[in-house]
């Protein structure tokens, strides 16, 4: 992966990218997105993030408002829809990371335009133009305090409004995710985040959560990142990946244990077993002192129930992560019960974006834990009939 980053970053610089230029990535999750990030960033310039679920009057606006030059696109479809507002941007150049078959209307616009490319075109000029020396200058050139992404939010009024956040603004939530959750001396057994450690990635990388959870970080703890086919196929993804750990939303993890369910109510005598062993499960994780009637019981439900399910999401898992919604604390009880435990955080785009997450060795169901290092949650009773929050500390 490092040479192909650097020569993509290589690459990217003879397509003209220069310090702060700003680059779009329109693209659905995948490894091509996370090489691409992280070789514009290589190259200097500054990633701007456009969702695949963006209208052609979104996806123009979301390249002219923060001036790109340029725009990494997945497809033909994509690049379609780009190539509908072009007149609207300044575009230099548009890189397709799929080779585009001649049924799509779009093979000769690649073919015959000087603009447009494919990523094996700029990873094929890097590899000519790679120069170690001044890839290292150009690097280590980089002051943290310089923007390295525009994610833009839905504001409350109006167009979406770009967060600026700089490459210290991501280093810094990365360590302090790190020291959450990867090893320490004193964390025993406590399952962590390392190179041993394999991520399924399958939110959108366009959003932050994703970018920085199961992005940076995973790749700075040295784990393999492993990407979904599609949001549809996960249960199938699990089972053949063998994660240790993903991110997600509630809305995913309702899904995925509502599919569970329905697998295993094939019969009213299935469903039976299930709902007795959920219950089990609950009730087991809920006390301090089980006893030896309910811990006999929980050994039986996990033999009939539970390891099965984990078998079915590859039997690997130590832990699952939550973000971006509040996940129902019955139903985060439900997976700890089955032995996949869901550590919940809580955070914003403007903070890169991890303020709170639960730790492995002590969550709390029903809580965003407690904040990461170097973080300071104060609630302000001033702000509103309801109050509010302030958050301080080291956000880069």
């Amino acid at each position: 992966m490092r040479d192909l980053v650097r020569h993509l970053a290589a690459g990217f610089r003879d397509l003209g990218v220069d310090v702060d230029d700003r680059v779009g990535i329109l693209a659905h999750t995948r490894m091509e997105w996370a090489l691409s990030d992280f070789a514009l960033l290589a190259a200097g310039g500054v990633v701007t993030t456009v969702y695949t679920s963006s209208s052609e009057r979104q996806v123009s606006y979301l390249l002219s408002d923060p001036g790109a030059t340029g725009v990494v696109v997945e497809n033909a479809d994509l690049l379609r829809r780009v190539l509908a507002v072009e007149d609207d941007l300044d575009l230099e150049f548009v890189v397709v990371m799929d080779d585009v078959a001649d049924g799509s209307g779009m093979a000769g616009v690649v073919r015959d335009r000087d603009d447009v490319f494919t990523l094996g075109d700029v990873h094929a000029r890097g590899v000519e133009a790679f120069d170690e020396t001044a890839y290292w200058e150009r690097v280590n050139g980089r002051d943290p305090e310089d923007l390295a992404s525009l994610i833009y939010t839905s504001g409350t009024t109006g167009q979406p409004k770009g967060v600026r956040l700089t490459h210290a603004n991501f280093k810094s939530n990365v360590d302090q995710c790190y020291r959450r959750f990867g090893p320490r001396p004193d964390k025993g057994e406590t399952p962590t985040i390392g190179p041993r450690s394999v991520a399924l990635s399958y939110l959108p990388l366009a959003h932050v959560f994703e970018r920085l959870a199961g992005h940076f970080m995973m790749f700075a703890a040295g784990a393999t990142v492993a990407y979904a086919e599609s949001p549809d196929t996960l249960r199938e993804d699990f089972g053949l990946v063998q994660p240790t750990t993903a991110t997600s939303v509630p809305r995913v993890y309702e899904k995925l244990y509502d599919a569970i369910r329905g697998q295993a109510a094939d019969s009213a005598v299935s469903e039976r077993i299930f709902s007795w062993a959920t219950d089990v499960g609950r009730r087991y994780h809920e006390t301090d002192d089980p006893g030896a009637v309910l811990s006999a019981k929980r050994r039986v439900a996990d033999r009939l129930v539970f390891s099965k399910v984990r078998d079915a999401l590859g039997g690997e898992v130590d832990f699952l992560i939550s973000g971006g919604g509040s996940l129902s604390p019955e139903l985060c009880a439900l997976y700890h019960g089955m032995g996949l435990p869901i550590l919940e955080g809580y955070g914003l785009t403007e903070t890169s974006p991890v303020i709170a997450v639960n730790p492995p060795e002590r969550p709390q169901i029903g809580t965003i834990g407690p904040p990461v290092v170097d973080i300071e949650v104060d609630l302000d009773t001033t702000i509103g009939a309801a109050g509010g929050a302030k958050f301080g500390g080291d956000v880069g």
